[in-house]
């Protein structure tokens, strides 16, 4: 669809509307997002405080969040919500960090999602010692803006 295909008919705006939404990927557009559409980061993360933390610093920099607070709660997102991106601790209840790599890398549907892997556990070159690495491995603590950073670099670029 491009910018001609749509038009506006009268008593039809919701239609208008929706053929609209559809252009937010449209070739005219650069293929970057429509503006005020954010890009959705699931955060797979058991400990509450760094959930809220990472979740704030985030959207703070314009990304739509969606956090579980373990392996099984954050497969089951991944299918509902359909990320751009997947942040995990490697150390969860229910499915660790390395299981939830392995199950999106080896997906069809969802190999494309990059993946951060964050824990007081993890080394740069942990991706190495595993089967199906994530794309990017950061250890704990670390600093908000070099995860934004990564994010970014990940998508991309900045979000809408």
């Amino acid at each position: 669809m491009t910018a001609r295909d749509v038009t506006a008919v009268p008593d039809r705006g919701i239609e208008f509307l929706k053929g609209y939404a559809k252009l937010e990927h449209d070739s005219f557009l650069g293929g970057r997002p429509v503006m005020g559409q954010k890009k959705k980061i699931l955060l797979i993360e058991d400990v509450k405080e760094v959930r809220t933390m990472v979740s704030t610093r985030l959207r703070a920099h314009g990304y739509d969040v969606v956090a579980a607070k373990d392996g099984q709660e954050g497969i089951t997102k991944v299918e509902k919500e359909k990320p751009d991106l997947v942040i995990t601790d490697l150390a969860l209840p229910k499915m660790t960090g390395n299981v939830i790599v392995r199950i999106l890398k080896k997906s069809p549907q969802y190999k494309h999602i990059p993946i951060i892997m964050l824990s007081a556990f993890v080394h740069e070159d942990m991706g190495k010692a595993v089967e199906v690495p994530a794309d990017v491995y950061m250890p704990k603590p670390f600093e908000g803006e070099v995860l934004v950073g990564k994010v970014e670099e990940l998508l991309g670029g900045k979000t809408a």
